[in-house]
Order: C-alpha cells, then structure tokens, then sequence
C-alpha cells in the first residue's frame, strides 16, 4: 500500500517524530523489544540502553543511551536507515550482529518485523514482530 507523502508527513507530526515539511522520520523511537547483541533479547531485557534508536537526518542510526563512546562507534560505522515507498528500513549493527527492520506507520507508530543478523551461520532467520513510538531525544544529549 503506498501512502501518499503528505499524509505521511502530518502522521509523522502527529507523533512528534517531525514536523509536516519535514520529509524524514529522523528522532529518536523506543522500541518495545531491545535491539542489542542478542537473538532473543535476552542478554539486554533489563537494560535500557537497547530498546532506544535515534534516526538522525544524515541516514545514520545511533543508539543514544549507549555510555561507551567505543560501542557508540561500532554501531555508527554499520548502522542506517531509508525510506522504501511506504517503509521505513534500518539496520542496526555492529558488523558482526545486529537487526533488519522494516517498519511502517500505524496509528501514530511504527509497527514490523525485526530480523536479527549474525555472521555465524546456521539455522532459520529469527524475525520478531516490533513496535515503536517517537519519544524526545533530549534526555540522551550529553
């Protein structure tokens, strides 16, 4: 389904992310399952830090809770985002692990599916369903 740009635009204000002239959905979104270094979620389930991503208007995605200026730089190096007729597309990685989202816009969020991405190789893709809502990127600015 491809939704026309303007109403696109205004749902995007709507939720905060940007403003109607704006033609990205550049700010930061928590997520509703954590996006870090572990299939399952497991390892970060009570870390804070992984279930926040900041789209920035440069393409770039960062995972601004992160407190190590050196793991802020492996994700930075590997880590975008585009827009795909009606979809927003991130991936968020190190390199060597990370996720594929792809997401589009639902009643004022972002609602998909994640892949998870490793460079061991074996087994089926894990994909998880996501959700995401725009949230202020102001209590992440150092």
């Amino acid at each position: 389904m491809q939704i026309p740009r303007a109403f696109f635009c205004v749902l995007l204000a709507g939720a905060g992310a940007a403003p109607p002239a704006a033609q990205t959905p550049a700010g930061c979104y928590h997520f509703d399952r954590p996006l870090g270094s572990s299939a399952s979620g497991a390892l970060e389930r009570h870390d804070s830090t992984f279930y926040t991503l900041e789209l920035l208007p440069d393409s770039t995605v960062s995972l601004p809770a992160l407190q190590s200026s050196y793991r802020r730089a492996q994700y930075a190096h590997a880590s975008r985002w585009r827009i795909q007729g009606d979809t927003l597309v991130v991936r968020i990685s190190t390199g060597l692990v990370g996720w594929d989202l792809a997401l589009v816009p639902r009643e004022r969020r972002w609602v998909g599916t994640a892949r998870y991405l490793s460079d061991a190789i074996g087994g089926p893709p894990i994909v998880v369903p996501v959700h995401a809502a725009a949230e202020s990127c102001l209590r992440f600015r150092r």
